[in-house]
């Protein structure tokens, strides 16, 4: 059986008829791209995002540089432009390989992480961490938990 030339997995924002399923609160696009060996996709996004490639499997050429798993590659916007296209490319290998590709606008305010937290100032993040220990944020679904083993 050949494999496919790729498959996208919408996570976030629309593409023609299609939409993801995760809610955000920033225009964020996501997606996992599956690609065949000997296979390329141009990706296409708003020339004002800023984006970034994650190799999860295999090795694949991401704007002319190879990225293998686990290493991450980034784009600058292009504001003068309404799109931006970056050519993802595989080897001629047996293996398939899959890329995490997310992109938005850049959100231009001071950035804290802490945890899974992000916000804009180290007191935020202290403060979020309580809100969740004290159940501010409400109840977590069971389908969002994940399982420790």
């Amino acid at each position: 059986m050949s494999a496919p030339t790729y498959c996208i997995d919408l996570i976030s924002r629309a593409t023609g008829a299609l939409t993801g399923p995760a809610l955000t609160h920033w225009p964020i696009s996501g997606s996992v791209i599956t690609m065949g060996p000997g296979r390329s996709v141009d990706h296409v996004l708003p020339g004002r995002d800023r984006a970034f490639f994650t190799v999860l499997a295999g090795a694949v050429s991401i704007a002319g540089r190879t990225v293998t798993a686990g290493q991450t590659a980034w784009s600058d916007p292009l504001p003068d432009a309404d799109l931006s296209v970056i050519g993802l490319r595989t080897g001629d290998g047996d293996a398939t390989s899959e890329v995490l590709a997310f992109s938005g606008p850049p959100i231009r305010q001071p950035v804290a992480m802490g945890g899974p937290m992000v916000m804009n100032t180290r007191a935020e993040i202290e403060q979020a961490f309580r809100d969740f220990h004290t159940g501010r944020f409400g109840a977590v679904p069971r389908q969002a938990r994940l399982l420790h083993r």
